[in-house]
């Protein structure tokens, strides 16, 4: 419907003029200097970005007051679901429930915040120049499963490449890209290795502890792009590190949050079993 697609336009310029928030080929193409992107394992992407839709759609007046701008952008949502009829909630205040309520949901002609098919590698192949109404969307002639070759070559052409499963190491490298220095807490052997605040938007953080297994095999089937785009995200920073510390004779990964990391995404195909597993 054509208020969908003004919507759709509107919301998706008003994102990438002010955060950055578009899809990633647009970025590359259009202008020059120093580009960068994060990415999440795709069960903690999946489960923040419903979590936050949800409690838009379920809001206390505590949350309103302490953050009024989130509020009225919250509601700019709200009314782009209205006008094309596509929700990323399905209307039930128990989270869990809610959840499993959009599992089950059919298709829609366009999905507002895609985030259960594959959003990350959606996000690093889509183009509004090609079509596509823009990060947050995707109508039904995208697929639901992008080309993973096509996302990995667009991830590779970005200058810098974090994780939030490894927020911190991240931002060191950023850091010596951005300045060509690091900071004293970038240092295994430092007192204290960096640690940086995190901002939750009013939003209690769902683990994927906290769901039954068969919730988890239909997230896992909806993500399988994002889980391999991941893996070579991984890869790709852990050999960027490395070529750090032999740079600068800092060590930065005896303290990465190995064991952590393996028990939130030991679930990714041939990460940590395979012919090329990081536990070799």
């Amino acid at each position: 419907p054509f208020g969908c697609r003004a919507a759709a336009r509107t919301v998706s310029a008003a994102l990438c003029g002010l955060n950055c928030e578009c899809c990633a080929k647009d970025v590359l193409r259009s202008s020059t200097g120093f580009h960068g992107t994060v990415l999440r394992s795709p069960r903690a992407h999946a489960l923040s970005i419903f979590s936050q839709c949800h409690v838009a759609h379920q809001n206390s007046w505590r949350r309103i007051v302490e953050d009024v701008p989130q509020y009225l952008a919250e509601g700019i949502l709200r009314g782009t679901e209205y006008a094309c009829g596509s929700y990323c909630t399905s209307f039930q205040p128990d989270w869990e429930a809610d959840l499993k309520g959009m599992l089950a949901k059919q298709d829609v002609d366009v999905q507002v915040i895609p985030f259960l098919h594959n959003m990350q590698s959606h996000v690093l192949t889509c183009s509004n120049s090609a079509g596509s109404l823009g990060q947050h969307f995707r109508h039904r002639q995208e697929p639901l499963e992008p080309s993973l070759e096509e996302a990995n070559r667009t991830l590779h052409e970005f200058d810098w490449v974090g994780l939030t499963d490894l927020y911190e190491h991240s931002m060191c490298l950023l850091h010596y890209q951005a300045n060509g220095s690091l900071p004293a807490a970038c240092d295994c052997d430092a007192p204290r290795f960096l640690r940086l605040p995190r901002f939750t938007h009013g939003v209690v953080r769902r683990g994927a502890d906290q769901l039954p297994q068969e919730v988890l095999d239909q997230i896992d089937a909806y993500t399988a792009v994002d889980a391999q785009l991941f893996a070579s995200a991984v890869r790709l920073l852990l050999g960027r590190l490395r070529h750090l510390e032999q740079i600068t004779q800092r060590p930065l990964l005896k303290c990465l949050p190995w064991r952590r990391l393996w028990q939130s995404t030991r679930y990714v195909p041939g990460l940590w079993h395979g012919p090329y597993e990081l536990s070799s």
